[in-house]
């Protein structure tokens, strides 16, 4: 039987581990590449899933920030980014399947019924959240797209940041399936544009 302790059986991997090389990531950038990932498989039809739990993770990473920073928390925030005749719906949809895809200690026979449109309202309040800490102007084209997409094709639900007239008329000419050609389109302009807006700021 092998000893798996073993120094000797172990001795590869421990100098890897300890003396290769490291990355240091903070928690918001934690939470960002989390949220981009997630969106980019939400644009290209991937995994409901892992789309679920990286938006979630991401989120209740970005709640501890804001209430560290003795800021608006992310019960607010919720509150604000979703209309009021659709809070409770949305209250439930978030809470019903974040610890089911992370546990399975408890239930590990059971099985969930899950509606794959509740990523749409993770990815818009982490993203939302996300700016709420970094500021609007350091949103990522990823969750700048997603906030676009929203505002074209499910509008009666998010309270959705401004669109400039020219972008908002170029969004138009997708359909809800063009997800992944939606993002490299809108990402490229919103990366485009953001040195041009941010010199204009000065």
């Amino acid at each position: 039987m092998i000893n798996l302790m073993s120094r000797q059986k172990v001795a590869p991997l421990e100098k890897h581990l300890v003396h290769g090389t490291f990355v240091s990531v903070s928690k918001l950038e934690a939470a960002r590449r989390q949220l981009d990932t997630a969106i980019y498989l939400q644009f290209n039809d991937g995994d409901f899933i892992s789309i679920h739990t990286l938006s979630y993770a991401a989120i209740e990473i970005l709640d501890a920030l804001l209430q560290a920073k003795g800021k608006r928390n992310f019960s607010v925030l919720r509150s604000e980014a979703v209309k009021p005749e659709y809070r409770d719906r949305a209250e439930a949809l978030f809470r019903q399947t974040a610890n089911f895809f992370k546990h399975g200690k408890k239930d590990p026979g059971s099985t969930i019924d899950f509606n794959p449109d509740v990523n749409r309202l993770l990815l818009a309040l982490g993203a939302w959240s996300y700016g709420q800490i970094a500021g609007v102007t350091q949103l990522t084209p990823n969750m700048g797209a997603w906030f676009f997409w929203l505002r074209l094709w499910w509008p009666e639900m998010f309270v959705s940041p401004p669109c400039p007239p020219s972008l908002e008329k170029l969004c138009q000419q997708f359909r809800p399936t063009d997800g992944s050609r939606f993002l490299k389109t809108v990402s490229l302009l919103i990366t485009i544009a953001a040195p041009i807006n941010s010199s204009n700021d000065r």
